[in-house]
């Protein structure tokens, strides 16, 4: 057994496992993994970690079923031997994510954990292995949805993250080998009809499938561990651009939720200003409002110090996201970007040509610019 949690081990998960395959019942695999467990490892140190993993074998043993079997993997991956299949076991996956995921308090630590789940099911016609082996891919594809959630097997999985392993791996080449470039999408002063500057943009060409969108790869890059590399290649490539063009103009760099966690952020920002001799008011970095909502006291100093570097910093896609009136309460910015779902409707809806004056009204209030995509 594991001797943190007292709950089965991989070995007697491993034997329960053949055993059930043995006697043929249907019966479902659960593979559990809390989200983020790293960070509140590093925030609040292993001791209660650990606390927090047997806290969670003592709700997973009151919650499920007699018969059962929970085992600890190693680290904060957990598995489950259900009765249960089909929908039953689908609801009773979604019980663990909402019994795992409030509010707790560890060692005098408020902890807010949640967790993953991939399911597999048995029936009859897969092995020991397979089984793990689909219920590992259904959780991967749960993390890559968003966590928080359960996400059974379905057939043509494995396709999928194939196709997407591929992109891994050639992303990283990508990397090693400069397979990106810049567009440059101008920035127009609508009194002066006059060009202010560029929002550089990522593009990816493919050799073999073409021209990837940001939004199918830098996804995938953040969750690979990528992004922060991306992220400085831009940087360096919009700044090596700026450096040629006239002083008037500026460029605008999107920055990630993952890049604006990073301490790192504020080296390459800085490098890329120092390398290629540009003045730091001409860079602006563009965050969404979804950066936002993760540690907003952590965002705020981060923004702080940005903006004490003389780089301008922007709120991107505004009105897409959560409470976007308090992130212009909460976070000082210089620049509103009104997201261009409102803008492509303004002329036919006067509610939505309503919210972009309004919005520009309280731009002016906080003496911000706005800018509509």
């Amino acid at each position: 057994h594991d001797p943190l949690t007292g709950l089965g081990n991989r070995r007697s998960l491993r034997e329960q496992k053949e055993a059930r395959i043995r006697i043929g019942t249907p019966f479902s695999l659960l593979m559990i993994d809390l989200d983020d467990f790293k960070r509140i490892n590093d925030a609040f140190g292993h001791a209660v970690g650990d606390q927090l993993l047997v806290h969670v074998a003592a709700e997973l043993t009151r919650l499920l079923p007699q018969d059962s079997f929970i085992a600890r993997m190693g680290g904060d991956e957990l598995a489950i031997l259900a009765s249960e299949t089909g929908d039953a076991a689908a609801a009773l996956a979604d019980s663990i994510v909402a019994q795992l995921s409030g509010a707790v308090v560890i060692n005098g630590c408020r902890l807010l954990p949640s967790c993953s789940i991939g399911i597999s099911h048995f029936s009859g016609a897969c092995s020991a292995d397979d089984l793990m082996k689909r219920a590992d891919m259904a959780l991967y594809e749960a993390k890559r949805l968003g966590r928080r959630r359960a996400q059974a097997y379905l057939p043509g999985l494995a396709e999928r993250l194939a196709e997407r392993q591929g992109i891994v791996d050639d992303l990283h080449e990508a990397v090693q080998t400069g397979g990106f470039a810049l567009a440059f999408q101008p920035v127009v002063d609508l009194l002066t009809g006059g060009t202010t500057g560029y929002e550089a943009l990522i593009r990816w060409n493919h050799p073999v499938r073409g021209w990837i969108p940001p939004g199918v790869f830098i996804p995938i890059a953040e969750q690979c561990g990528l992004v922060e590399d991306i992220g400085r290649w831009v940087m360096m490539e919009a700044c090596r651009h700026l450096a040629g063009w006239s002083p008037h103009l500026n460029v605008a760099i999107n920055i990630s939720a993952a890049q604006l966690k990073s301490e790192g952020l504020l080296h390459s920002l800085t490098q890329a200003i120092l390398i290629h001799g540009v003045a730091p008011e001409r860079v602006e970095i563009e965050i969404t409002e979804t950066a936002l909502i993760d540690d907003a006291g952590r965002t705020a100093v981060m923004l702080d110090r940005i903006r004490k570097l003389g780089i301008k910093v922007s709120l991107d896609d505004f009105g897409t996201g959560q409470s976007s009136l308090a992130h212009l309460r909460d976070f000082r910015f210089d620049r509103i970007k009104i997201d261009r779902s409102f803008v492509a409707e303004a002329a036919n809806d006067p509610r939505c040509m309503a919210v972009l004056r309004a919005t520009v009204a309280i731009g002016k209030e906080l003496g911000v610019l706005t800018h509509a995509e």
